[in-house]
């Protein structure tokens, strides 16, 4: 169903709201069983089976040769398993040698990708809102959720309760914006794709709604300039490309006079990356490879381009240029 017919929809979606908000992941000061229940996590390897199914204590005492099941992390002595989601949470969880040790490093000044990724996690559970209310991560929720994603593949695996509290706020808050009289912009549109897709939920059927089916109908009624980011979002979401979606991103990077030309550029270069790459559309890989070059040429010596916004877009179309990648249009204050 199209965002168009959304009016006549308001009480399934008011539906849907009272029931997500019945099925409240566990907390982050909880451990999730196998068998789904939640226990505190204080009470995980302390020698009760406080879940019923003894999940909570299987990986306390065990030999350093036994494999971690999997979106568990071992601890530094090798003989515990905990789950990845708790390493650097600033909660201590291992005995001996902390897990939380070596987690602040200074992201601005290290070239070590895994601690950078590492420092962006820390930063945002630091900002996330204490207590047990549905909306702690706040009104971008979707933009972090695609951030979390790319500073931790394993945010929303399995057993992981950040993403279980991500998922679940991702879900309410979008369910009451598509219940909203106002139209969503095709760029919050684009974001909330991105979002579920990193996530793990199908945006075309998302209780009963195609989003991506609603983005494509909005790119093909615009007669003039295309944002290349909707173009990415259709492309990572797997909508069939065209050769039209094309002749849209290469407008979009030659479009010189219009505001933060070299952000619209970098987000070109994804856009075509991604069609070249996931679609059978034809794409000159010179064009492409140009656009690359002209890109590097925009850097100064130690990598940065304008702001950091551009600096972050620019790096991730330049260090990885044949990955179809999500984008993360993040303001960062």
């Amino acid at each position: 169903m199209d965002l168009v017919h959304l009016k006549i929809r308001t009480r399934p979606i008011m539906t849907s709201i009272l029931k997500l908000l019945t099925l409240a992941p566990c907390s982050t000061k909880a451990f999730k069983c196998s068998n789904g229940k939640c226990k505190d996590r204080h009470s995980f390897c302390d020698g009760i089976d406080d879940c019923g199914d003894n999940s909570d204590e299987s990986y306390c005492d065990i030999d350093p040769r036994t494999p971690c099941p999997l979106g568990w992390d071992r601890c530094p002595d090798m003989r515990k398993c905990i789950p990845s989601h708790w390493m650097c949470d600033g909660w201590l969880d291992c005995y001996g040698a902390s897990e939380e040790v070596e987690c602040g490093k200074g992201i601005l000044k290290t070239s070590n990708l895994t601690v950078a990724k590492t420092e962006l996690k820390l930063w945002f559970l630091h900002k996330r809102k204490s207590g047990s209310r549905p909306d702690r991560w706040g009104s971008q929720v979707h933009r972090i959720a695609a951030a979390l994603h790319l500073a931790d593949n394993s945010t929303f695996g399995p057993g992981n309760s950040t993403g279980e509290e991500i998922r679940y706020e991702l879900r309410l808050q979008l369910l009451r914006n598509l219940g909203k009289d106002k139209k969503m912009s095709s760029q919050e549109l684009a974001l909330y794709i991105h979002a579920l897709l990193v996530s793990c939920i199908d945006p075309r059927d998302f209780y009963g709604y195609n989003l991506v089916r609603e983005l494509r109908r909005r790119v093909e009624a615009n007669g003039n300039y295309t944002n290349p980011f909707l173009i990415l979002a259709l492309c990572n979401a797997e909508d069939a490309m065209t050769a039209k979606d094309v002749e849209r991103v290469t407008a979009a990077y030659d479009s010189q006079h219009r505001p933060f030309w070299t952000d619209s550029q970098a987000l070109s270069s994804m856009a075509l990356s991604c069609i070249s790459s996931r679609s059978s559309v034809s794409v000159d890989e010179r064009t492409l490879k140009d656009m690359l070059q002209e890109l590097k040429r925009r850097q100064f010596r130690n990598g940065t381009v304008d702001n950091f916004r551009t600096t972050a877009l620019v790096t991730q179309v330049t260090t990885k240029p044949h990955t179809p990648s999500i984008f993360v249009e993040l303001s960062l204050q």
